[in-house]
């Protein structure tokens, strides 16, 4: 979460495409981060002090793949990150997020809302599909790839 969290600070655009959940307290329990258009990436000047070089180019291959993948069509926005702080999962704060996010996509006039979601990651897949996310799409590759994942489902939903 600290390189995110770096990642962001030094990217102050990236800031108005994220929908933050915080507790009663103040705390960040969860982040959600949009993609409105295919131009929405940072300039790569993100911290990576104190990451070895093969993990620099891992993270880059894997960036340049995941690029790839969330290509978007008109009318079409992504979730291109969605976490929970572990020790708040199972509160509904994921739902909270992707309520948020398909309110301000419909705000802005967007049609359809898409996610990238890790084949293992079952616990994502099923909420998303509770939520009415409907996969269009599956992508295999090599680990190196896909940050460690050996492929992804690209899942949609119209917004109405």
């Amino acid at each position: 979460m600290k390189l995110y969290l770096d990642f962001m600070q030094n990217d102050k655009s990236i800031l108005q495409k994220i929908i933050a959940a915080q507790d009663e307290n103040g705390k960040l329990v969860g982040v959600c981060q949009m993609k409105y258009s295919n131009n929405d990436n940072s300039d790569g000047n993100f911290n990576t002090g104190g990451i070895s070089i093969g993990t620099k180019w891992k993270l880059l291959l894997s960036f340049a793949v995941s690029q790839c993948l969330s290509e978007l069509t008109d009318g079409e926005c992504m979730i291109d990150c969605l976490s929970v702080d572990r020790e708040f999962r199972g509160q509904g704060i994921g739902q909270i997020l992707l309520d948020a996010a398909e309110k301000e996509a419909k705000k802005k006039g967007y049609t359809k809302i898409s996610l990238l979601v890790i084949l293992k990651n079952f616990g994502a897949r099923r909420l998303y599909e509770k939520w009415g996310y409907v996969t269009t799409k599956l992508f295999t590759a090599r680990p190196i790839f896909l940050f460690g994942s050996h492929g992804m489902y690209k899942m949609e939903k119209e917004i109405l």
